[in-house]
């Protein structure tokens, strides 16, 4: 019914991109977040074994292709200015490649799963000479 009305008031519905059933359980930009329990969010299997993948072959080579390095624009954000071509071969510095040993270190014992924080409530208070402050 509320598509007929959506549609009746001149609304186009992408219904490849429509999710019109109600889950759970969704992949959203690259992550899947899982609302069946304690909200969670988490890289699937796929993408951390890809990533761990990736920092492998930058770490492996002491020149890398653009196109590699621009998956890892915070790592090299300063060298991606300066490529004349996708083809252009990058020195990756220390820090950069200390950067990629720590992710790498970080993607061999992280379990995927990162709990979204629950929204709180905060109030805080002062007397009215501005002397006392409190929070609850």
């Amino acid at each position: 019914m509320a598509l007929k009305v959506i549609t009746g008031l001149g609304w186009h519905i992408n219904h490849e991109k429509s999710l019109l059933v109600p889950s759970q359980l969704k992949e959203f930009l690259g992550l899947t977040i899982d609302m069946t329990g304690e909200p969670c969010f988490w890289v699937p299997m796929g993408k951390a074994h890809a990533l761990k993948h990736d920092i492998e072959r930058l770490l492996c080579a002491h020149d890398q292709d653009g196109q590699v390095l621009v998956r890892w624009a915070v790592v090299v954000a300063g060298h991606c200015c300066s490529l004349m071509s996708w083809n252009s071969h990058i020195h990756l510095s220390d820090v950069a490649q200390n950067d990629l040993w720590e992710w790498m270190a970080g993607m061999a014992t992280w379990d995927g799963r990162l709990a979204l924080m629950r929204p709180f409530d905060m109030a805080g208070g002062m007397d009215a000479a501005g002397t006392s402050m409190s929070w609850s």
